[in-house]
């Protein structure tokens, strides 16, 4: 039986974090195999906005933040009704992150031999052993040993030719799989097993690190008839993560330098205010609520941030496509305050090599409206779809022996 599943218990609670490139937030979230996942604390922090993007001191900011909530979502969290006759303790848990904190890549692996062999599961971690090293070495060939594969996924089995679920112990002649794997610095995932350790009393072993475009794969494919091939894009602070899948594999995710926090710092610029207050006007601006002299400025600003988003676009898609040959159903994600921008980003009508895939784009929205009817909110405050998305992912994985 999984470490992951249910055993005799009707329910658990667990852990569960979102780290974006810009917002951490972590959730106390019952499981049950039989209901929704039901969110009994949640707590969003951001990390300071700034000149630039800066990676140590994001890290910085980071271990800060999970250090602090963790702190409180023990002392908060445990003091809900829920736990009233109960015993206070957390089962296990998960942290996805979105980029720039991850590497990924998908391998099409291939093998044949002229006699029949057995596919067991020693053979498949053997190979899939040979890859993470590849991979790490990719990574860093001074020192592989400075990243840890934290997820090693294979999709889309064949055996001679033909797809399969269940690949164990068939005998065959070929072998086709994709191998979808990801890294972090070893460093950073040992310093947050600490902190997880430490307040959560959760060891490392029953806490999952995984990352938000395989996340986001799995829950668009599963909840929203999405199909085998389309494109996610998430839009977070400092990046913008568009994913590729194609026949219900991740192929490709390409990070463009650019999110809402440059919005931010681009109207902070112009307008010569602080970050905070720079926050401020683009909610009364995404509001219709901006008087008619802030308005129109705010129109040019977005205008010109949209001429240098389109130069990233282009450059992300065709490195998924050289022939932008892509599927025409995207599914955006973004803070409230900026999805209505980006949507129209992804409209505009350009004369490049992106012309024609914007006329065929179907944009799909999805908020924390459209995913609340996936989970049960009992916590002080709105569940955002980052952490839903990452509560249902990880129900799925515990549901799975």
């Amino acid at each position: 039986m999984s470490i992951f599943s249910f055993g005799n218990e009707k329910e658990k609670v667990s852990l569960v974090i979102d780290v974006g490139s810009s917002t951490v937030t972590s959730a106390m979230v019952v499981f049950n195999a039989e209901e929704l996942p039901t969110f009994l604390y949640s707590k969003t922090a951001t990390h300071p906005v700034g000149d630039k993007a800066d990676a140590n001191r994001l890290i910085e900011s980071l271990l800060s933040i999970l250090d602090l909530q963790l702190k409180e979502l023990v002392k908060e969290g445990f003091n809900h009704k829920y736990w009233n006759n109960k015993s206070k303790k957390l089962s296990g848990g998960i942290i996805s992150f979105s980029s720039p904190w991850f590497a990924i890549k998908t391998k099409h692996l291939s093998l044949s031999h002229e006699k029949d062999f057995i596919v067991t599961e020693s053979f498949l971690n053997d190979v899939i052993s040979q890859e993470e090293n590849i991979f790490k070495s990719e990574l860093y060939p001074e020192r592989p040993d400075a990243f840890e594969v934290i997820e090693k996924n294979v999709l889309h089995t064949k055996i001679n030719g033909y797809e399969l679920q269940n690949i164990l112990d068939k005998k065959t002649k070929s072998l086709e799989a994709f191998l979808c794997m990801s890294a972090m610095d070893v460093g950073l995932v040992y310093k947050i097993q600490d902190i997880v350790l430490r307040y959560a009393h959760i060891h490392k072993d029953d806490f999952k690190f995984h990352t938000f475009p395989v996340v986001s794969f799995a829950v668009v494919r599963d909840f929203f008839s999405a199909g085998g091939d389309f494109l996610i894009c998430d839009v977070s602070g400092d990046v913008t993560d568009l994913t590729l899948v194609q026949d219900f594999v991740i192929k490709q995710n390409v990070s463009i330098p650019s999110g809402r926090n440059f919005i931010l710092r681009q109207i902070s610029k112009n307008f010569d205010v602080t970050p905070e207050i720079a926050e401020s006007m683009l909610h009364m601006f995404s509001s219709d609520k901006s008087d008619d002299s802030v308005n129109q400025k705010m129109h040019e600003v977005i205008a010109e941030i949209e001429k240098e988003w389109a130069i990233y676009l282009e450059n992300a898609l065709v490195e998924l496509s050289p022939t932008i040959n892509l599927p025409s159903n995207i599914y955006l994600m973004s803070d409230s305050d900026v999805v209505h921008i980006y949507t129209e980003f992804l409209k505009m009508p350009k004369t490049d090599t992106t012309s024609i895939f914007r006329k065929m784009l179907n944009i799909n929205i999805i908020d924390e409206i459209v995913v609340s009817k996936f989970i049960k909110n009992q916590a002080v405050g709105k569940i955002d779809e980052f952490i839903t998305f990452v509560a249902l992912f990880y129900k799925k994985l515990i549901n799975t022996k």
